[in-house]
């Protein structure tokens, strides 16, 4: 994915409810690892509260098809 940098591993976090973004992530060899309710807050100009996010990972080994990813 990204050859030159020599990067094993990339993080991602994802408001839950933006189908794009992480259909965009899955589609380029993210795997969701979990969801994390009520993480982001949310200023009150725009409503207020917190929000949760989907957290995605991908790493080398996922490239060749491996699901897991290690911590």
């Amino acid at each position: 994915m990204i050859p030159r940098m020599n990067c094993h591993r990339i993080a991602s976090a994802v408001f839950i409810g933006n189908q794009g973004s992480t259909k965009v992530l899955l589609n380029n060899g993210f795997v969701q690892q979990e969801d994390v309710p009520e993480w982001a807050p949310i200023p009150e100009g725009r409503g207020g509260g917190k929000m949760g996010v989907h957290v995605l990972r991908w790493s080398r080994q996922s490239e060749s098809g491996c699901t897991e990813v290690d911590e």
